[in-house]
């Protein structure tokens, strides 16, 4: 395990002091790296440390340089230095939280950072706080909260979903855009059972 640690941690130092001159985009496609890895299923077990190195250097070929700060390609930012040493405690940890009463550590945690969000924010101090996986899940939880409210002014607790309104989703479009931001709205709409619609929105996105 130790070595497995330094490894990792050796590799990870390496990579974040070459994001000032390292490329933005990848320099090896999918196909590269799975060759870089071996495609086939190995038959015996390794070294933990080796195959940490191993991954570390078929990987970062084909990875693109979100840290860097000649990176402008989302609205993103780069790893702050606690949110990545408490990533690593978090994975060491290897918490599974799913009764309070189990991880309290975990949970208190949790809580006060939702607390300080929401008095960070200035928004109510009794609203609901979740921390989701990314973007498109965040998406997903902010559909779905607004797809309730709309039901909930409906009636539709009181009397039942039978005849209340059609809820979807309007996406605004321009003519820069391609069918990329379809990858995260479309299974968001169809997990809620949602329709989609475009709307042209002209230059203004």
């Amino acid at each position: 395990m130790q070595q497995s640690l330094e490894v990792a941690a050796t590799r990870a130092r390496s990579w974040l002091e070459r994001m000032p001159e390292w490329p933005i985009l990848p320099t090896a496609g999918i196909e590269a790296v799975e060759d870089a890895l071996g495609r086939e299923l190995p038959a015996h077990g390794e070294d933990p440390a080796a195959v940490v190195a191993r991954l570390a250097d078929a990987v970062e070929p084909g990875l693109i340089a979100m840290q860097s700060p000649r990176f402008f390609g989302w609205v993103i930012g780069g790893t702050l230095p606690a949110a990545l040493g408490a990533d690593w405690l978090v994975s060491a940890w290897d918490q599974n939280t799913a009764m309070r009463s189990v991880t309290p550590g975990v949970v208190a945690a949790e809580e006060l950072a939702g607390r300080w969000i929401l008095d960070l924010l200035g928004l109510p101090e009794g609203a609901s706080v979740g921390f989701t996986t990314g973007a498109t899940m965040a998406g997903f939880a902010a559909l779905a909260a607004a797809r309730d409210a709309v039901l909930e002014r409906a009636g539709v607790r009181e009397r039942g979903d039978r005849g209340g309104p059609r809820c979807g989703i309007r996406r605004g479009l321009n003519g820069s855009r391609s069918g990329e931001d379809r990858r995260s709205t479309r299974p968001n709409s169809g997990c809620l059972g949602s329709r989609e619609a475009d709307v042209s929105t002209g230059g203004g996105g």
